[in-house]
């Protein structure tokens, strides 16, 4: 019989994978050229700066929400997972409708296994916003995460009929078509995205997922081993196969 709680931490940790990057621009009404600055750090890959910037915005104005949400990013970027919820916390106390502080507070509790809490959350968001994508996106692999395929791809498909383009919901709801026994019908598409000239080695290990799901594990393993050792490549197939549900 299969572990429980391995095949959820593997399933997390397959979704997170998938997570969209968009971004929600955050609320930067007060802070100034501290906040653009908090902003470029964060954009360069130098949370730390930013988490300075913050620190300083936050000494002389402990109510701003925009320098709270740019500390919590800034945490989360770090790994500070625990400090970056208190950070979004603390802004939703002060703005309970805060969209950019609501999805990053969202990403976080998905990042830490609180599907349930996420899904809370990110439904928050998208009352705020019903169309915005980082929001639909992030609900979704909540969603997912807790066995809800079928809702979850109702929300990637609700993106995509807007943006054909969103290549974060395609990539989305390819895997959670691979989760809910649909591995057959995911594979070509994730096939399609890994093959684009701005092809991530994330696509294709998305696309390594979806074909151990369908039962091909050969070329998923040929596809890990081009980014990974044949040691690591076995483990990640291993973990991916255990996720595998009643083919459709």
């Amino acid at each position: 019989m299969q572990n429980r709680a391995t095949r959820s931490t593997v399933l997390a940790a397959t979704l997170l994978l998938a997570a969209c990057a968009d971004m929600m621009p955050g609320d930067g009404a007060r802070g100034g050229n501290g906040i653009t600055v908090a902003d470029a750090a964060l954009a360069s890959g130098m949370p730390e700066a930013a988490l300075n910037v913050t620190r300083a915005i936050l000494e002389s104005d402990p109510r701003n929400t925009a320098a709270l949400i740019r500390q919590g990013d800034a945490l989360a970027a770090m790994g500070r997972i625990d400090a970056a919820q208190a950070a979004f916390t603390r802004a939703l106390a002060i703005d309970p409708n805060s969209a950019p502080a609501l999805l990053g507070l969202g990403r976080v509790q998905l990042a830490t296994g609180q599907a349930k809490a996420a899904e809370t959350t990110l439904r928050k968001l998208t009352a705020v916003k019903p169309n915005d994508a980082a929001g639909l996106n992030n609900l979704g692999i909540a969603l997912d995460l807790q066995g809800s395929h079928g809702e979850a791809q109702g929300l990637y498909r609700s993106i995509l009929e807007r943006n054909p383009r969103d290549n974060a919901a395609s990539v989305n709801l390819a895997l959670s078509l691979s989760l809910g026994g649909e591995a057959r019908e995911a594979v070509p598409m994730l096939r399609a995205l890994s093959t684009t000239p701005e092809a991530t080695p994330r696509m294709r290990h998305d696309l390594a997922v979806a074909l151990a799901l369908s039962g091909d594990a050969a070329e998923a393993r040929s596809i890990l081993q081009a980014d990974m050792s044949s040691e690591q490549a076995n483990q990640a197939l291993g973990g991916y196969q255990q996720l595998a549900g009643p083919a459709r």
